[in-house]
């Protein structure tokens, strides 16, 4: 949904692949990550190369490497469609629907402050006896959030008024993956959060069983804007550092769908992992997808979308 790319983190010719979160030289090669030719719903004049998907041994942090940093990600968002991440229909939204849950039934009113909000579509979607506040990079996004009642009090993370302790609930919605240092990320998020609040945080699992059977070409990681990969490991692990509790964990698919279109993601998936040169193959013949594979052969090797799968999660954490 949301594209705060906050947290500036090491530049696309960084020199090592050390790990972004804790600075540990013990990081292994998960593959290469696949090409792809979109940002932000935007379709690229040249495609954006993959990289390399490295885990950390310690943190158990991934991450893409080498990447772009953050003034040429935050240029590619503003030029990000206006309706990449804003929806209609805030029901459809099962991280959403689970915040909007914990919330009703643990703060009976106060602020709320969404990081990476874009038009306000969750914020609008609570009770109006909450305060709505909100931090978003795009601009058009932004206006629209405003229009909708929500108070837009920053365009990135870094830019927040310093007011300690603000936030009843401080909430970041498939914003993490985007940002290239994420405890320092989450750092920033219990810093808005009062004593008694809480932060919730919803993003894709590394440690899926459909991540780990695709690997590094697993659709997610292959998203462009995406250049940071957590875990409940990494969640359990950082916390503590903070002076943080995980408090709760909930696992979801990040579309409902019918049981057809989950088998038939599933088989796509599969027959991929099998033979992503056969993929490929169909992809140059026009026979999967329209990509411009004729001028960017690298694009063949860009995997299906598995969007039904389990592998999101949602965090709610609170300071110690």
């Amino acid at each position: 949904m949301n594209l705060t790319s906050t947290i500036s983190g090491p530049e696309m010719r960084a020199s090592n692949a050390d790990c972004p979160s804790c600075g540990s030289q013990w990081t292994s090669i998960l593959g290469p990550i696949p090409s792809s030719i979109m940002f932000a719903g935007r379709l690229l004049d040249e495609p954006i190369i993959g990289g390399t998907l490295y885990r950390c041994n310690r943190c158990h942090f991934g991450f893409r490497f080498p990447r772009l940093g953050k003034q040429e990600l935050d240029a590619l968002y503003r030029e990000g469609q206006d309706n990449t991440w804003s929806t209609n229909e805030p029901l459809s939204r099962n991280d959403w629907n689970i915040a909007r849950l914990w919330i009703n039934q643990h703060l009976e009113f106060g602020r709320i402050l969404d990081v990476g909000c874009f038009d306000g579509g969750f914020l609008t979607s609570l009770d109006q006896k909450y305060d709505k506040y909100g931090v978003e990079i795009h601009p058009e996004a932004a206006k629209h959030a405003v229009e909708r009642g929500v108070n837009i009090i920053a365009s990135d993370l870094t830019q927040l008024p310093k007011v300690d302790n603000a936030y009843d609930v401080v909430t970041s919605f498939d914003v993490i993956e985007h940002v290239g240092n994420p405890r320092e990320f989450l750092y920033h998020l219990a810093s808005r959060t009062n004593d008694k609040g809480a932060i919730i945080v919803s993003t894709g699992n590394l440690d899926s069983r459909a991540w780990r059977f695709m690997g590094s070409r697993y659709w997610y990681c292959t998203i462009p804007e995406h250049i940071s990969f957590v875990s409940p490991r990494w969640f359990m692990m950082v916390a503590p550092e903070l002076n943080l509790r995980v408090i709760n964990k909930i696992y979801y698919s990040h579309e409902k769908a019918t049981s057809l279109v989950k088998f038939a993601q599933l088989i796509k998936n599969l027959s991929y992992r099998l033979s992503p040169s056969f993929a490929g193959w169909l992809r140059s013949h026009g026979m999967a997808g329209r990509l411009p594979v004729s001028t960017h052969p690298e694009l063949k090797e860009t995997p299906p979308s598995w969007i039904t799968a389990q592998d999101h999660i949602l965090v709610v954490l609170r300071k110690k």
